[in-house]
């Protein structure tokens, strides 16, 4: 497995979590802290055998949420020190990165976010509002990684893996996922700290970005690592950003459920 230090000191995170005064607040004002970081893409494929990768030096839509999530429950442990703060975040990680919260190899991490909302919706570790936001069965049909395996060095030329890949992604495209066209996006119901899942019309896949939800007033704003501005930002306007990228159709929201 690979740790970076944090930007922030031990002592510097206690406190952010002292002066939270919710969840929610603390997974906003965590994420907050990574903003400039720039973006790296790439940083969980470091070799074939596959470890639990924490960088905090290079983030990527994915590992930005996952890790600032990671941090956020570890505050939350009433057992935290400093001695095992480390520990924590890559066991926090771990448990959402991968299928039933387990590493096991390089197709046991959840590779589509849908199946990464699922496993981790059935885990109680994120609660799905998408549907009683007015969502919409999205009718997914995942076949990227096995149609490209020439993107994925796991992959290439390992017919097993491919095969294995195949199976996953059936499954995935029997999911009961929900998302909300983006023309029908009320700001209403979503909170601060809310996941907000993108979902995509690129041929094979179901979402392409993620990051988290930011309530002010009547205003959403979108936390995430962006690829294009190569770096952690905040975006004025969920729905201007959504607009602004012809491949983004809607949004699937997740809510944090910290289990103490």
């Amino acid at each position: 497995m690979i740790f970076l230090i944090f930007i922030l000191s031990f002592s510097q995170l206690i406190d952010i979590k002292r002066n939270s005064k919710s969840d929610s607040e603390l997974i906003i004002n965590i994420a907050k802290t990574q903003i400039g970081i720039p973006y790296q893409g790439g940083t969980l494929d470091t070799g074939f055998i596959e470890s639990c990768v924490v960088n905090y030096k290079g983030l990527d839509c994915v590992t930005f949420v996952e890790n600032t999530l990671a941090i956020a429950n570890a505050l939350n442990n009433p057992r935290i020190s400093e001695g095992n703060f480390e520990q924590l975040i890559i066991k926090n990680v771990e448990n959402t990165r991968y299928r039933d919260g387990k590493l096991v190899d390089y197709i046991s991490r959840l590779h589509y976010t849908g199946d990464w909302i699922k496993d981790n919706v059935n885990r109680n570790i994120f609660i799905d509002i998408t549907k009683e936001l007015g969502g919409e069965l999205l009718n997914q049909n995942v076949n990227f990684m096995s149609s490209n395996p020439i993107y994925y060095k796991q992959l290439e030329n390992n017919i097993e893996n491919i095969k294995r890949i195949i199976e996953i992604e059936k499954e995935i495209n029997n999911y009961l996922l929900y998302y909300i066209p983006k023309n029908k996006i009320s700001y209403k119901g979503i909170e601060s700290g809310d996941i907000i899942c993108i979902a995509t019309n690129i041929k094979g896949l179901d979402y392409s970005h993620l990051g988290f939800g930011i309530k002010e007033g009547n205003k959403l704003k979108l936390i995430h690592a962006s690829s294009t501005k190569k770096k952690v930002v905040t975006e004025e306007d969920l729905k201007a950003y959504l607009n602004s990228v012809k491949n983004h159709k809607g949004i699937t929201v997740l809510r944090p459920f910290f289990q103490r």
